[in-house]
């Protein structure tokens, strides 16, 4: 598990001194940045935005604007002088330390994060006080703050995080480079129960090595002289275990999933026998466990076009 930073993230800069005794700082607000102009510890001007000033072009002349109402300073004297601060922050190796209220707040409070490298995976962050943040792959790969407030609340009844999108981007990139890797607790993916479940079924079918075990028991051992064996089995016996588990055969995930796990080595195929013909996934014959248990597959086969 990784280790807590010792330093918590800033979510301000300054005051630094800009003229005539006028310093300014910029801090993370509730919803943007705040950029205050002090003198003697008083404040004299004020100016919120979405962004940070040193990343925003038009800040300069926008923040020279604001303090000249305040006080009777050159304004261009000001903009130059704000011009070469943001200039110096921005070419600072520093200059990207400083996030928001949100940001700080959760990065303070992460303790570890891991990600379990299921299909897909799951990533977990725990925190400092004991609570646990779960997400789902899909909801990090597209971060909507909604999603995060909702995990934060749940774990924090009555203490709102209120983070926008962007942070949730910036706490989203520090996990990942915190993050460990590690192997599921649960299920390595959403097909392996799946894939489980045909594998039981297949175990009490006897296997033969003629087509018309397709239509009597489901299986079909082709064994060519040529190459390797491969067991066919009926597209109906794949459909019910699916429709078993909520799932369906027109979904192309799982025919992947079986051919990541090297045991479909074929894709599925028509067998014509007599007049009936049935459509049949080709597995590598050590997919079906031994089991003595015999059953006769029925209802399987597709009628003849006339």
């Amino acid at each position: 598990m990784a280790e807590k930073e010792a330093l918590p993230p800033a979510t301000s800069l300054g005051p630094i001194p800009l003229l005539e005794g006028i310093a300014v700082s910029v801090a993370a607000g509730r919803e943007g940045w705040v950029t205050s102009f002090t003198r003697g510890g008083e404040t004299i001007a004020e100016d919120r935005s979405a962004a940070l000033p040193w990343i925003d072009p038009r800040a300069p002349g926008r923040l020279a604007a604001r303090l000249h109402e305040a006080v009777p300073l050159d304004q261009k004297a000001i903009r130059a002088a704000l011009a070469e601060i943001f200039e110096t922050i921005r070419s600072s190796p520093d200059a990207g330390a400083l996030v928001s209220g949100p940001v700080a707040r959760v990065i303070g409070e992460t303790a570890a994060v891991t990600i379990e490298e299921s299909d897909p995976p799951v990533y977990l962050v725990d925190l400092a006080d004991g609570g646990r943040l779960i997400f789902q792959n899909r909801e990090l790969a597209d971060p909507r703050p909604g999603t995060l407030n909702d995990r934060w609340l749940a774990t924090h009844p009555g203490d709102a995080l209120d983070a926008n999108g962007r942070d949730f981007r910036a706490i989203r990139d520090y996990w990942f480079g915190i993050a460990e890797r590690a192997e599921p607790s649960g299920a390595g993916s959403q097909w392996e129960p799946v894939a489980e479940a045909l594998q039981r079924t297949l175990s009490t079918l006897p296997t033969s090595t003629a087509r018309e075990g397709l239509l009597r028991y489901g299986l079909y051992l082709e064994e060519p002289p040529d190459g390797p064996a491969i067991l066919w089995v009926a597209s109906g016996i794949i459909e019910n275990v699916l429709r078993d588990h909520g799932r369906s055969i027109m979904d192309r995930t799982f025919p992947e999933f079986l051919r990541q796990d090297d045991a479909l080595v074929s894709g599925s195929r028509r067998f014509r026998i007599g007049d009936l013909r049935c459509r049949a996934w080709g597995f590598d014959p050590g997919f079906r466990p031994d089991n003595a248990g015999i059953s006769i597959f029925e209802n399987l086969i597709e009628e003849a076009r006339p």
